[in-house]
């Protein structure tokens, strides 16, 4: 799937807004039979004119600091909400994770009788070099056939190293409804 979005802000009825922003944004999953499946979302996008930006104007990073998770590909599972938001020239963000639909699980015999199966990925966006954020995870899905729980590192450039749990929809359910 390909996105391209273009903002406008105009001055209206004494608003005090001025602001161009651009965003363009791919995504795709890639069947790999019995080795998995990769699924992906990179975007790209900045103001080109941000005299007048409020704060809702900025481009902010899906952020999370609940336990719960479930938009993987559009979102940061260990992020502050607004921390990172921006309105600069440019930036750009990456959402990976293969699952691996048993591959690597169907060779250990408690989770092959469960079913359970491995998935993995990162998630990143760079906007400078103090503006920047990873993080890496490794989880099962699949737990009684719509859970899944994710075990998340988060590495920023001016901040401790973060580590968290992240439960939501996986399996059957999350990849039918939830992984937009």
């Amino acid at each position: 799937m390909f996105e391209i979005n273009y903002n406008k802000g105009i001055a209206l009825f004494g608003s005090h807004v001025d602001y161009d922003r651009w965003k363009v944004a791919m995504s795709d999953e890639m069947n790999f039979k019995i080795f998995g499946e990769l699924r992906y979302r990179l975007s790209g996008g900045g103001f080109l004119n941000r005299n007048r930006v409020s704060i809702p104007d900025l481009q902010h990073f899906n952020g999370n600091q609940t336990f719960y998770n479930f938009n993987y590909l559009n979102s940061f599972q260990l992020a502050p909400y607004y921390q990172y938001s921006t309105d600069a020239r440019l930036y750009g963000t990456v959402n990976v994770e293969h699952h691996f639909n048993g591959f690597l699980t169907n060779k250990i015999p408690l989770f092959n009788r469960l079913k359970w199966h491995l998935v993995g990925g990162a998630n990143a966006f760079y906007v400078n070099s103090d503006n920047n954020y990873v993080e890496a995870f490794a989880g099962l899905e699949n737990i009684f056939k719509i859970i899944r729980v994710d075990v998340v590192a988060g590495y920023q450039t001016q901040a401790p190293t973060r580590v968290g749990v992240r439960v939501g929809f996986g399996g059957i359910l999350g990849s039918a409804v939830f992984n937009n």
